[in-house]
């Protein structure tokens, strides 16, 4: 198992790569993640997803073959007010903002996950929902969007990152 999980790694790491490098040279903090949002919407369809967006948040479902547990994962999206001062070929293009938090890690971490999922829908029970959610940095968030959206009716699992 741990081989597979390896060699799935393995076959999306140049993408998750470069959806990192994008994203961190495209920042947008809370609720202006507008382009953020797009590309995220571009790879979903790439990997032939149906998702729906709330505000700038993007929310994605993967229905299994059988019925079982649905598991989500969490990724944020926003970048933070903040001058980037590091020189990489991948450095903020956007003055005055930047990914200092690890969103842009986030994302294309999520992006890579919906990506080895959408490969392998038939091993897939139950349902696996991928959310992309704008505005985690400045309250109110956005957050309670997605709370009253009811995202979350019938997930009895989610998992997520915050560096």
């Amino acid at each position: 198992m741990k081989e597979k999980i390896n060699e799935l790694s393995k076959s999306v790491e140049a993408e998750m790569i470069a959806h990192r490098n994008h994203i961190h040279m495209y920042p947008e903090v809370s609720f202006k993640e507008v382009e953020t949002s797009a590309y995220v919407k571009a790879a979903l369809d790439k990997y032939g997803l149906e998702y729906k967006a709330i505000s700038n948040s993007v929310i994605a479902r993967i229905k299994g073959k059988t019925a079982g547990k649905t598991i989500a994962f969490r990724a944020d999206m926003d970048a933070l007010a903040m001058q980037e001062k590091n020189d990489t070929p991948y450095r903020s293009k956007n003055a005055g903002v930047m990914h200092a938090c690890g969103h842009d890690g986030h994302t294309a971490a999520l992006l890579g996950l919906a990506q080895i999922f959408s490969s392998n829908k038939d091993l897939i029970e139950g349902e696996v929902v991928f959310i992309f959610q704008h505005a985690e940095e400045q309250l109110p968030g956005g957050a309670i969007e997605l709370i009253e959206d009811n995202i979350m009716k019938d997930v009895d699992v989610i998992f997520g990152a915050h560096f």
